[in-house]
């Protein structure tokens, strides 16, 4: 049963609570819930989304560089972790982090920015 958010609803003791308010802190407390959870993901040379939920990647081509943007903000800046998907020879990958966003570079084998897939896991700290 859904009720109107506009709706007074009675606690145990009989006192009338606007439905807002309760919607309100469910939201709050939903969002906060959901920014202490680890998040993760496999992204595509080309920047498109391969799997995983919670984030969204802003990427320019032949940049090697891909910005993660959570959907909701850590309290401080979690640990990123990512691992090449693809590519051939050796390659190394740089990630930096902020309570909103990570920051992704996938590298060939001598430090020059390529784009390259990978995927990653983001923990809160």
């Amino acid at each position: 049963m859904s009720l109107p958010t506009d709706t007074l609803i009675f606690d145990a003791h009989g006192r009338g609570v606007d439905l807002d308010i309760i919607v309100a802190d469910l939201e709050a407390a939903t969002s906060a819930a959901s920014a202490a959870l680890a998040t993760g993901g496999k992204i595509l040379a080309n920047g498109d989304i391969a799997g995983g939920t919670g984030f969204t990647v802003q990427h320019v081509d032949d940049s090697g560089s891909y910005v993660i943007e959570f959907d909701v903000e850590f309290d401080t800046a979690p640990a990123v972790v990512a691992c090449h998907i693809d590519g051939d020879g050796e390659r190394t990958i740089r990630c930096a982090s902020s309570a909103g966003s990570a920051t992704v570079l996938t590298c060939d084998g001598d430090g020059v920015e390529v784009d390259s897939g990978f995927s990653f896991v983001v923990v809160p700290l």
